[in-house]
């Protein structure tokens, strides 16, 4: 970051303002004061931060696309999607059947990835990337768990929504892989980053960068989440 930017994010996260006061804003969805506070080093992120960010990658996702320099959309289901969706005998595809009128151009099987922030039992957070055009379905825990269930939930949503939508043909024609969290995943070495790790993971996976971060740089990552969101949409950061 600049001088600027790094006085900006330091007085943000230092300041003794009103945690309740706004700082920013995109349609519906808030950060005050005390939820960018949590991207202080040591912190656990809050829901609405990591709910605001995603949609900032929602909005440069866009921007690409309409400069041309993405040819498809992704799409970013947020942290409720699988507390709606269920895993395993609570499966209810019914439950987010509705969900996909929201994608860019109301199909999801003519997207780039769809990127799912993973709230697990409200103690971590990974995520989870539907890599569309490869068929992969791909687990993301900087603490190494697989995500089975998660995976196996994905993939049984995507056949109830290609039965749902009338595609042509059987939706295994060409089968679909799913991925358990690999070693190339980036792991943290403490129990309050997995937030920043997952936020950092689906900047990269938009942009279609490798994973090249490690805990040594979350430190850095969380001033750059701040500054993002304190910029907002006006001030999107396109590489």
């Amino acid at each position: 970051l600049s001088d600027a930017d790094e006085a900006r994010v330091a007085e943000a996260l230092g300041s003794k303002g009103p945690p309740g006061e706004k700082v920013a804003c995109i349609d519906a969805n808030v950060v005050i004061r005390s939820n960018l506070q949590t991207l202080c080093p040591g912190e656990w992120v809050s829901d609405e931060v990591i709910t605001y960010y995603f949609q900032l990658l929602r909005l440069r996702d866009r921007k690409l696309v309409s400069l041309g320099r993405k040819s498809r959309y992704n799409h970013y289901f947020n942290s409720f999607f699988f507390s709606k969706l269920g895993t395993g005998p609570s499966y209810s595809y019914g439950s987010v059947k509705r969900w996909s009128k929201k994608v860019e151009g109301k199909d999801v099987f003519n997207l780039d990835k769809i990127i799912v922030p993973v709230n697990v039992s409200n103690m971590h957070w990974c995520l989870l990337c539907v890599h569309v055009q490869e068929r992969n379905i791909q687990y993301y825990d900087s603490l190494g768990g697989p995500g089975t269930e998660y995976l196996e939930a994905m993939r049984r949503y995507l056949s109830d929504e290609w039965s749902a939508k009338g595609k042509p043909g059987d939706f295994d024609e060409r089968p679909w892989t799913l991925t358990p969290t690999t070693p190339e995943t980036p792991r943290q070495r403490n129990g309050y980053d997995c937030g920043v790790f997952t936020s950092t993971c689906a900047d990269y996976l938009s942009l279609g960068l490798e994973l090249r971060y490690d805990q040594d740089d979350i430190k850095k990552c969380r001033r750059r989440m701040a500054l993002k969101i304190l910029k907002g949409a006006e001030g999107l950061d396109l590489d």
